[in-house]
């Protein structure tokens, strides 16, 4: 929801600002199917912003337009980046299409992705919005000078609003669930390894507040098969009040609920 604020907001100050000279198109880039930075996960965001937008200020957007380049594939964070410079070739032709225009791209792809396609933008004097990637060399202006970004929350921010959450409440035994790091067979779920890290450095270290239970799942396990999970969900149920499930896509996601 706030991300798709934040997009509503872009594209009407976009618009505004080009609106007495420019049409404005706005090209998206998602390259591949990962459950968090993919075409499934953030394409519908994307559209529903853009709905909304245009449906509170039409007379704003009446000349954006809008498309969006996709590539299918299950690709890492550096295979990605590795891509990026034969969609930029793509992206070049369709600068060229709308040389009249003013252009915006709209990216949610991860650090590594968004650095190569950065360097792309800056040679094209083109803005570059970014919704997940979240280095902090990101912000140098002197190398991405047309980079804006706007990333959900990082890692450091999720543990502190959920320890927030667990002293609101006085919440004291807690399972966390994770994605078993030595059987890890892609490095689509390192976020969430990272994270299940960082919430057992955190609980673990208030060992006098907190009665912390782990519990790592296998994520060999065919998605779908419910009885893997069973001894999982069972021991957290009679050790806690309070499960934290980190769990890297969202079949695997539906099958623990």
């Amino acid at each position: 929801m706030v991300r798709q604020i934040g997009l509503q907001a872009l594209l009407v100050l976009i618009a505004l600002r080009s609106s007495f000279s420019k049409a404005v198109h706005v090209i998206t880039i998602i390259i591949g199917d990962n459950p968090a930075l993919g075409y499934v996960a953030q394409s519908p965001g994307y559209d529903v912003a853009f709905f909304r937008a245009v449906g509170l200020y039409p007379d704003a957007l009446r000349n954006v337009t809008r498309q969006t380049i996709y590539r299918p594939g299950a690709f890492s964070c550096s295979e990605a980046a590795e891509i990026m410079p034969f969609v930029a070739v793509q992206i070049s032709n369709i600068l060229d299409e709308h040389r009249l225009d003013f252009n915006v791209l709209i990216s949610s792809g991860c650090s590594h992705e968004v650095m190569t396609l950065g360097d792309f933008a800056r040679e094209w004097n083109v803005p570059l919005l970014t919704t997940i990637a979240i280095d902090p060399s990101l912000t140098n202006a002197q190398r991405y000078p047309t980079i804006v970004a706007f990333p959900s929350s990082d890692q450091v921010t999720l543990i502190r609003a959920i320890m927030s959450l667990l002293d609101r409440f006085s919440w004291t035994t807690i399972s966390l669930i994770c994605e078993d790091q030595n059987l890890r067979v892609s490095d689509v779920g390192v976020y969430y390894i990272t994270a299940c890290r960082g919430f057992l450095t955190v609980l673990g270290g208030q060992n006098h507040k907190y009665n912390l239970n782990v519990q790592y799942f296998n994520p060999k396990v065919k998605e779908g098969d419910l009885d893997a999970y069973s001894s999982v969900l069972r021991n957290a149920a009679t050790q806690s009040r309070v499960i934290i499930l980190l769990i890297p896509t969202n079949p695997r996601l539906r099958d623990f609920i």
